[in-house]
């Protein structure tokens, strides 16, 4: 392929943007396809049009609007797509047709590109044909989705196994805190709390009650992920000396060690790190 061929595409996409946040993401894709390619680093609306052509008819037939991006780069997009039976149906991202406006729906974005590392032929997805139904492209996203549930799951599990070890081998972590020097007893509680947020969520998946562990029903569930019993506990205030004691809970010798050369070294590159990031970051 030369320099001047340019690729185009067909993307599954989605509005990803959060007004909340001021998260902007309004054409964040699920998939790609091959659609296209022709001669030229010009990108016209007549070579989008062309490319819609080597769709199946079912995608043509979707209305496409002509737009660009902030950056000026042109590209078709369709409207959202709706089942045949019953036109109120969007299609979104919750794992069904749906008429809430609160999902995320589903619709096409045909554009160029010069990345082809997509459709290479060591590349599983590179040899996945556009779905020549809107049955065909529905079952194909479940399965998808579906894969990738069962990657992060296997990702949560590895997850579990490997956080406590990381948080005992760590001399120091970069959290909401700042910088600590972890004691013997930082790190245990570090770990009581991961293990319980690893609860609440696995009780959340069997919709039990993150407190006492009871299997929710209409009869007993509260709230959220909380039975009636467990909802209507008083809440414990600490007072602001509690709560200051707790953000100084280090020891002496944890404070010597900061005082070392050692100490200063790991603080200075975990003071580097934290202006990058701003998640627990566990210094070994």
């Amino acid at each position: 392929m030369s320099e001047n061929t340019r690729i185009y595409i067909l993307r599954l996409c989605y509005d990803d943007s959060d007004s909340m946040t001021d998260y902007y993401s309004p054409r964040a894709w699920f998939f790609s396809w091959f659609v296209a390619k022709f001669e030229g680093k010009l990108v016209t609306e007549s070579k989008l049009r062309r490319a819609l052509k080597s769709c199946p008819a079912w995608i043509q037939k979707l209305k496409w609007e002509y737009k660009k991006t902030w950056w000026k780069k042109p590209f078709i997009q369709s409207g959202s797509m709706k089942d045949d039976k019953d036109d109120q149906g969007i299609f979104s991202r919750n794992g069904k047709l749906t008429q809430s406006h609160y999902e995320k729906a589903y619709f096409f974005c045909l554009e160029e590109t010069i990345d082809n590392s997509l459709f290479k032929s060591n590349n599983p997805d590179a040899r996945q044909p556009i779905p020549q139904t809107f049955e065909e492209l529905y079952d194909f996203v479940r399965n998808k989705e579906q894969e990738r549930l069962n990657h992060w799951a296997k990702v949560k599990e590895k997850q579990k196994a490997i956080m406590p070890k990381v948080i005992r081998e760590s001399h120091a972590v970069i959290d909401g805190q700042g910088f600590r020097v972890l004691t013997d007893l930082d790190k245990e509680a570090m770990i009581r709390a991961f293990e319980k947020k690893t609860e609440i969520e696995e009780a959340e998946k069997q919709n039990r009650c993150s407190e006492c562990g009871i299997r929710l029903t209409k009869e007993n569930h509260a709230f959220g992920n909380y039975c009636l019993n467990c909802a209507s506990k008083p809440i414990e205030i600490k007072t602001d000396k509690e709560e200051e004691a707790n953000q100084k809970n280090v020891s002496d010798e944890a404070l010597f060690l900061a005082l070392t050369d050692e100490g200063r070294r790991i603080k200075k590159e975990a003071d580097q790190i934290e202006k990058r990031i701003n998640k627990p970051f566990y210094i070994v």
